[in-house]
């Protein structure tokens, strides 16, 4: 009868595992498309703006009877623009079969990514039959429920939204291939190093650097795969990559497997050094795609002292067409781009739907294995590789 409770048990948790999965996916493709859109957006603004700049300097030089040789290279540079906006999908489509093993090295590092940020679930056990703190991190290092929900929540999820907000804006300004296999290094090593802990509060801090090294590795992937894929396949490329979220849970759960055969220590260095060997990989095989831009950009500009020849016939002529932006205007434009974000009707739907989505998803996350433990004793190991498959 206890094995008919359990099997009946899964079965409806993979059910709702399912359901949940397909609105997820559904409410992924409304946020990747949004998110692509601005991108796309954004770059189509600033080739516009590079455009219309070399345009004014041509009218402006030209109005300044300048030398034919500086009106030359303006021209020169708008048609090299208009050239590398449009040979950039072709260029995308060459190189396909290497932007599909970027995409495979991306996909086992967001595996790992939530391996080691799951793999405590299934390493804690409270239910009054377990007192084997080989087997159990609550045993071995002494701490109750509620500081197991405090450092698996809150531990985490804190530290991670307040670092996202200005990951996305990293991953503009620098390399992305170095921040990917960087932040993976670093939730590698601080989920080996709980491996050493000998207290409750030696996993704090460590739980802490994971959930801030891992915000900043998902705007660096998406925007990756968003510059190395021709726009025709973002979508269907992003839908793969997003398959990490699951098959990182589901090597999570086999954590019950690593635990029952090498303790819980010896399972958090596994991971941690699986984590690590993804990050040098990283590191080794992905690109940076703004470097070849940057390249092309700057052969087809020829030479910068073009650029700053033309601001200084325009300067001298007291005419400057250039913007003239401050700190205290970019910060009016984020506020006023954060209200013209969350004012539309639509969107508050939207993020309230995600909020309790994602409060419901933790919560099933972080307490569905002790449940699973303390309902039906003995089945572990059936239910790590029943949730595996």
């Amino acid at each position: 009868m206890n094995n008919l409770r359990f099997l009946l048990f899964l079965i409806g948790v993979k059910f709702i595992s399912i359901l949940s999965f397909q609105y997820v996916q559904q409410f992924k493709m409304i946020t990747t498309v949004t998110y692509l859109v601005r991108i796309k957006t954004t770059q189509f603004q600033e080739l516009q703006s590079h455009r219309i700049n070399a345009k004014l300097y041509c009218e402006e030089a030209s109005s300044h009877k300048t030398d034919n040789i500086l009106k030359d290279n303006l021209l020169s540079t708008t048609d090299n623009l208009v050239k590398y906006d449009t040979t950039d999908e072709s260029i995308k489509e060459k190189n396909i079969k290497r932007s599909y093993f970027v995409l495979a090295i991306l996909l086992i590092t967001f595996a790992s990514n939530q391996w080691s940020r799951q793999a405590m679930y299934y390493l804690c056990d409270f239910s009054s039959g377990s007192i084997d703190p080989f087997k159990y991190m609550n045993r071995g290092l002494n701490f109750s429920k509620e500081m197991y929900a405090a450092l698996a929540s809150f531990g985490f999820t804190l530290v991670f939204a307040i670092v996202s907000l200005f990951s996305g804006d990293v991953s503009d300004k620098y390399s992305r291939n170095q921040i990917t296999s960087l932040s993976c290094l670093v939730w590698s090593v601080a989920t080996a190093a709980q491996s050493f802990a000998t207290k409750f509060s030696d996993l704090v801090p460590l739980r802490a650097i994971i959930g801030a090294s891992q915000a900043f590795y998902n705007p660096a992937a998406y925007t990756l795969l968003a510059d190395i894929f021709p726009a025709r396949m973002v979508g269907s490329i992003n839908g793969i990559f997003s398959g990490g979220i699951y098959l990182g849970g589901a090597l999570a759960s086999l954590s019950i497997v690593l635990d029952d055969i090498i303790g819980w220590r010896s399972t958090l260095l596994l991971i941690g050094g699986i984590g690590i060997v993804a990050s040098i990989l990283c590191f080794l095989i992905i690109p940076e795609p703004r470097d070849s831009q940057r390249t092309t950009v700057n052969t087809s500009f020829a030479d910068n002292t073009i650029e700053s020849n033309i601001v200084t016939v325009i300067e001298e002529n007291g005419n400057s067409k250039l913007p003239n932006r401050n700190l205290s205007d970019m910060i009016k434009d984020a506020i006023q781009a954060l209200f013209d974000v969350v004012t539309p009707y639509q969107a508050k739907l939207l993020f309230s739907a995600a909020t309790l989505r994602f409060c419901a998803g933790f919560s099933i996350g972080i307490w569905k294995a002790p449940f699973i433990f303390d309902k039906f004793p003995g089945s572990e190991v059936s239910f790590s590789l029943y949730y595996f498959c």
